[in-house]
């Protein structure tokens, strides 16, 4: 692993659950930021580095959107972690029902971006390219979401103010998360209908985007 990819992901991680907090650092010790710290390092250190120059060489299909997720990523946590350290009049942990939906978001939003990633495989990229060598995938969670990593992202990054108990950020959360992915998802299938034609229209046509029987 490359350095450049571990101070990266600890940068992030400081930038989008520590530098909201303020003057108020000892409440990186609080289990909620603990964890969220620790998942955000595991999650940006076992996926594919951001490669800014290979966004700039795919511009034309990716239309900047892995740059736009990662800034839509960190602005969504910033918040959650603002309203939550400046306007919660408490900020110990309790189980209640907003924190145990946050967490199962978080496990299984996280989980199924993992498998997605790992059934996807060298074919994962950040910046949206279609390879020679590339086929489409229809064997996981790829029988039935076109995009499994993407609805994991989104419920991972929507579980941070669902634990934190945030009233205003989840539901800005949700709208920006789903904005950012669906412009994503407009790129992304543009590029694999122009490499694969109806083979892809097909696959469409037999799955789902995002949600399952939804979209």
């Amino acid at each position: 692993m490359k350095a450049s990819k571990i101070f990266t992901s600890i940068g992030l991680t400081a930038l989008m659950f520590v530098l909201p907090l303020g003057g108020s650092f000892k409440l990186v010790f609080m289990p909620q930021i603990a964890c969220f710290c620790i998942g955000s390092l595991w999650s940006l250190l076992t996926q594919p580095a951001i490669v800014w120059r290979g966004i700039k060489n795919s511009k034309e299909a990716d239309h900047y959107t892995a740059a736009w997720i990662m800034l839509t990523i960190t602005v969504c946590q910033m918040l959650s972690v603002l309203e939550w350290a400046h306007f919660h009049g408490r900020h110990t942990f309790h189980w209640n029902l907003s924190s145990i939906i946050g967490v199962m978001c978080i496990v299984m939003g996280g989980a199924l971006r993992y498998w997605s990633i790992k059934i996807l495989g060298r074919f994962f990229t950040a910046s949206v390219m279609v390879s020679d060598s590339q086929k489409i995938i229809t064997k996981g969670p790829y029988k039935i979401l076109r995009h499994p990593s993407y609805t994991g992202g989104i419920l991972t990054v929507v579980g941070t103010p669902l634990v934190l108990e945030d009233t205003y950020s989840v539901f800005l959360t949700s709208f920006l998360m789903i904005l950012v992915y669906t412009f994503r998802i407009k790129a992304e299938e543009k590029a694999m209908i122009r490499a694969f034609g109806n083979s892809y229209r097909t696959y469409q046509q037999n799955t789902w985007k995002l949600i399952p029987t939804l979209w």
